[in-house]
C-alpha cells in the first residue's frame, strides 16, 4: 500500500501539478498580454470610426483599410486553419481528440488572426481566442524535453481553462468549464492538472496586473448593490427573462448552424475570400452607423446595466450584433463567442427590464434582471447551466441571488432542450469535423490492449484516463485471474490488465499513438467492423 502511494505521489500527483503550474505559469503571462494588445487595438479602432464618422472624406480609406486586414486574416488562415472559427469549439475538439491541432501555428495564428478582427471592429471576443492560445501552448508544454507526453491531454485542458480563467476572471468557471463543456465528466487528475493551472495562472495575471499599476475588479462593473432577495410574487420576472432569453438562445443557435452548414456547402476558396471580405466591409458600415453593435461587447453590456440605452436603440443593437455574430462565427473569422453571446444576452435584459418596468417591476431590480439574462442567454446557447451560475456570481463580485439565477438559466435551458436545439459549440465543433475530413471515410474497429510496466495507466482507473472521444473502452480483463471487470467498478489498472476498445476513426494512426501513450509500446492490431 505504501508502494502504492509512492508510485503515485512520484508519477502522478508531482509531475501532474508541476506540469499543471507551469502551463498556468506560461498561458497567464501569454493570455494578460495577448488581452492587454487587444483592448488598445480595439481602442484605436473605435478612435478611427468615430473619426471617419465626423470626417466622411475618409470613408474610402476607411473600407480600403478594412479590405486589407479581411485578405490578410484570409491568407493567414490558409496558413493556419486551425484559428478558423470560434477558439472554443476548436479547443474542445483538440482536447477530445477528434481536430488535429499543430499547436504552434495555432498560437500564432490565433493571436495575429484576432488582431486583424478586433482591429476592423468585428463583434468577436478575447475570451475564445485566449482558450485557443491556452490549448495551444498546454500542447506546447507537453512537448519540451523534460516533459512527458502522456499528460498531454492534461496539460492542454488545463491551459484552456487558465485562458479561460484569465480572460474573465473568473478563475472558478475556469475550473467547471473543463468539467461540464470540455470533457464533461470529473476525472481526478484531470482535475489536479486543471486546479494548479488555474491558480498559477491568476496568480501571474494579478501580479502583472498590480505591477504594471493596474487594480482587480469584476468582468462588470455594475452601477449598484443587486438587492439581496427577491420576494415570492417577484419571481415572474425570473420566469419572463428565463423564456424569452431561452427563446434568443434557439433562434441564435438554430441560425448560427444554418449558416455553417451553409457555408461548409460553399467551401471554394475564392468563395470564402469574397465572403470574408464583405463581411468585413458590412462591419465597417455598421460601425459608421451603429458603433455600439461592433466588437466584443464588454462595455455594450456595462452600458445596458446603466440603462443607457431606449427601447428603440436596444432592438436595433441586438437584431445586429444578433446577425453580424452569427454571420461572422459561422464565416470562420477569428475571435471568441463567449463574451458577444453574454452582450446578446444583456441586450435581452434590457428589453426584458423595459417591459417589466411597463408591468410594474421597481427600478432596484434592473441590473439583477440584466446580470440574469445576460448569463442565462449564454447557459442555454452553450447548454453550460452550470458555467453560467457560477459566471453570474464571479463576474459581478456580488455573491447573493445565487439561486435567482438558477431558476432563470434552467428556464432558459429547458426551453432549449425542449426544442431540441444544439449548443452552439457543439454546432460549430461539428462543422469543423466534417470540414476537416471531407471526402474520407469514417471506419470503426475493435483493438485489445495491455496495460505494461511503467505506463501511465498504471493505479489509474480507466475513468480517469482522458481517451479521446471516438475511442471507447468496452471490456477490462484483470491480469491475475484473467476475469472480466464488471463495468461499475472502478478498477485502478495494474501491469497485465487488458482493455478491449472500440475505436470510430477517420485516421487510426493518431488513435494507436493515443493507445501507447497511455498504456506503453506494444503492437496495436486492428479488427475492422
Amino acid at each position: 500500500m505504501q508502494k502504492h502511494h509512492i508510485n503515485y505521489l512520484k508519477n502522478t500527483f508531482l509531475p501532474c501539478v508541476a506540469s499543471g503550474a507551469a502551463v498556468g505559469v506560461i498561458v497567464g503571462t501569454a493570455v494578460f498580454f495577448f488581452k492587454w494588445a487587444a483592448d488598445f487595438l480595439t481602442a484605436r479602432s473605435a478612435e478611427i470610426y468615430a473619426y471617419v464618422h465626423a470626417h466622411p472624406l475618409f470613408v474610402p480609406l476607411l473600407f480600403l483599410g478594412l479590405a486589407v486586414l479581411a485578405a490578410a486574416e484570409f491568407f493567414l488562415q490558409t496558413y493556419t486553419p486551425e484559428t478558423r472559427g470560434g477558439g472554443i469549439p476548436r479547443s474542445v475538439g483538440a482536447v477530445r481528440g477528434v481536430l488535429s491541432f499543430r499547436w504552434l501555428r495555432s498560437a500564432i495564428g490565433a493571436v495575429f488572426n484576432s488582431f486583424f478582427s478586433f482591429f476592423a471592429g468585428l463583434p468577436l471576443g478575447t475570451e475564445g481566442s485566449s482558450v485557443l492560445i491556452g490549448t495551444a501552448l498546454g500542447k506546447g508544454v507537453s512537448e519540451l524535453p523534460l516533459a512527458r507526453r502522456d499528460f498531454s491531454k492534461y496539460t492542454m485542458t488545463g491551459g484552456a481553462s487558465a485562458g479561460f480563467a484569465v480572460a474573465t476572471g473568473a478563475p472558478l468557471a475556469g475550473v467547471v468549464f473543463a468539467l461540464e463543456e470540455m470533457h464533461r465528466k470529473i476525472a481526478p487528475t484531470m482535475l489536479l492538472a486543471v486546479v494548479s493551472s488555474v491558480l498559477s495562472a491568476s496568480l501571474v495575471s494579478s501580479l502583472l496586473t498590480r505591477a504594471l499599476g493596474g487594480s482587480a475588479g469584476p468582468l462588470f462593473e455594475l452601477p449598484s448593490e443587486v438587492p439581496v432577495t427577491l420576494v415570492l410574487n417577484q419571481i415572474w420576472i425570473l420566469i419572463i427573462a428565463g423564456v424569452f432569453c431561452g427563446l434568443a438562445a434557439v433562434a441564435f443557435c438554430r441560425l448560427l448552424d444554418f449558416l455553417t452548414k451553409y457555408y461548409g456547402k460553399h467551401h471554394a476558396q475564392k468563395v470564402r475570400f469574397v465572403r470574408i471580405i464583405v463581411l468585413f466591409l458590412v462591419v465597417g458600415g455598421v460601425g459608421l452607423l451603429l458603433n455600439d453593435a461592433l466588437y466584443g461587447g464588454h462595455g455594450l453590456i456595462e452600458n445596458v446595466l446603466s440603462m443607457q440605452f431606449g427601447v428603440g436603440m436596444l432592438f436595433a443593437i441586438f437584431f445586429t450584433r444578433f446577425l453580424l455574430i452569427a454571420f461572422a462565427s459561422s464565416d470562420g473569422a477569428s475571435g471568441g463567442l463567449f463574451i458577444p453571446m453574454l452582450s446578446l444576452g444583456a441586450l435581452v435584459g434590457g428589453l426584458t427590464v423595459k417591459l417589466c418596468a411597463a408591468m410594474g417591476m421597481s427600478s432596484e431590480l434592473n441590473a439583477l434582471v440584466v446580470i440574469v439574462c445576460t448569463v442565462s442567454f449564454m447557459g442555454a446557447a452553450t447548454r453550460s447551466p452550470v458555467t453560467a451560475i457560477i459566471l453570474a456570481v464571479e463576474a459581478t463580485w456580488q455573491f447573493t441571488n445565487l439561486f435567482y439565477v438558477a431558476v432563470a438559466v434552467f428556464i432558459a435551458y429547458l426551453i432549449m432542450s425542449f426544442f431540441r436545439a444544439e449548443s452552439a459549440y457543439e454546432s460549430m465543433l461539428k462543422n469543423m469535423v466534417k470540414r476537416q475530413y471531407r471526402g474520407k471515410t469514417c471506419r470503426s474497429a475493435d483493438v485489445e490492449v495491455v496495460v505494461c510496466e511503467g505506463c501511465f495507466a498504471v493505479g489509474k482507473p480507466v475513468s480517469d484516463l482522458l481517451f479521446s472521444v471516438n475511442l471507447i473502452p468496452r471490456r477490462t480483463f484483470t491480469a491475475e485471474k484473467e476475469e472480466e471487470v464488471f463495468p461499475g467498478r472502478e478498477h485502478s489498472l495494474r501491469v497485465g490488465d487488458k482493455i478491449v476498445f472500440t475505436a470510430v476513426s477517420y485516421e487510426f494512426d493518431e488513435t494507436a499513438g493515443e493507445l501507447v501513450n497511455y498504456f506503453g509500446k506494444q503492437e496495436i492490431v486492428w479488427k475492422e467492423n
